[in-house]
């Protein structure tokens, strides 16, 4: 399904007064859409495992789930995974969703983008793909993979999509093995001519319990040592957006509040979105918090600690 007129969109970052409106409003202004969890690399500190007892959802579920998701005023969404472009229905699923007016941005590791698949995207005129990469040499990269072609696979993806001129960001999760390998990324990505931003925070459980990511995760102490500068996004809306105008959405259709905040309970297959989004009891408790119940040492974290540097990056203003 090919999208022949694209709607012309001007793209806006929700600034202060724009996310106060957004807030008062409930509107969905950020979506994630998990389209799998199936991927083809196997990183070693990644949350998402397969759940072969469960079914994704189909593509006309999906569609169905975009209408909703125009009629609740999304603006921006944002296909993840997994590696989304493992399923064969990507480009129909994302046509539809421009012709329903959404802006598009996509999270891969390129290395299943080949020059079909970026002409694809190109027509799709998509706001960012961000492509993840974990080091700029062949060997740190493919210890955290763990896959032997990745590396090379993802470099001729990452081609493909600058020969197409898409516009592509760069980014990388600092780990153990890979924190060395930072100012070599950012170095690239200055040669290329494309942003760079690597963070410290992990989905420290895997969606099967296993608390393995955490092993992972590098402290930021080590980057500074080696010295380089602390890894991060200062780009931040005034408070964290989710459940309050940003929502996520795991490929069996379960609705959470983030991609790092999922209680389980709320799917999509069996209450429409805008019921969920209205009446949902984890979305429902993030709206609910006060900057009094986020300050102090006193306070629980129990059940948000997914998000290691939430405190620090929002602190007060946090209502996630």
């Amino acid at each position: 399904m090919q999208n022949q007129n694209p709607i012309k969109i001007n793209y806006r970052h929700p600034d202060s007064n724009f996310s106060q409106y957004l807030i008062k409003q409930h509107i969905p202004y950020w979506v994630y859409l998990e389209l799998t969890y199936r991927c083809n690399l196997k990183c070693i500190h990644c949350y998402g495992v397969a759940d072969k007892s469960k079914e994704e959802l189909t593509t006309q579920e999906i569609y169905s789930l975009l209408g909703q998701l125009a009629e609740q005023k999304c603006f921006n969404l944002i296909f993840t995974g997994g590696e989304p472009f493992i399923r064969k229905d990507w480009f129909e699923i994302a046509a539809y969703a421009r012709s329903k007016g959404l802006a598009l941005s996509f999270f891969t590791n390129a290395t299943l983008i080949d020059a079909v698949k970026a002409r694809q995207l190109k027509e799709l005129s998509p706001r960012t793909v961000y492509v993840t990469l974990f080091a700029r040499q062949r060997q740190a990269y493919e210890e955290i993979t763990r896959r032997k072609w990745s590396f090379a696979m993802a470099m001729a993806g990452i081609n493909c999509l600058l020969q197409e001129k898409i516009p592509i960001k760069l980014r990388t999760t600092v780990l153990r093995q890979n924190f060395r390998e930072i100012p070599l990324i950012e170095a690239f990505a200055r040669k290329i001519k494309v942003p760079f931003f690597c963070n410290t925070t992990i989905i420290d459980n895997r969606i099967d319990g296993s608390k393995l990511p955490q092993e992972y995760l590098s402290a930021e102490k080590q980057m500074l040592q080696q010295g380089n500068k602390k890894p991060g996004n200062n780009n931040l809306p005034p408070r964290c957006p989710g459940g309050i105008f940003m929502a996520s959405i795991g490929p069996y259709g379960d609705l959470y509040p983030c991609l790092f905040f999922r209680p389980p309970g709320y799917n999509l297959r069996q209450a429409s979105f805008s019921y969920l989004w209205q009446n949902a009891k984890s979305i429902s408790l993030f709206r609910s918090l006060k900057e009094r119940d986020l300050d102090g040492e006193a306070i629980e974290w129990s059940f948000c600690k997914a998000c290691l540097d939430c405190r620090e990056k929002y602190q007060k203003r946090c209502h996630a």
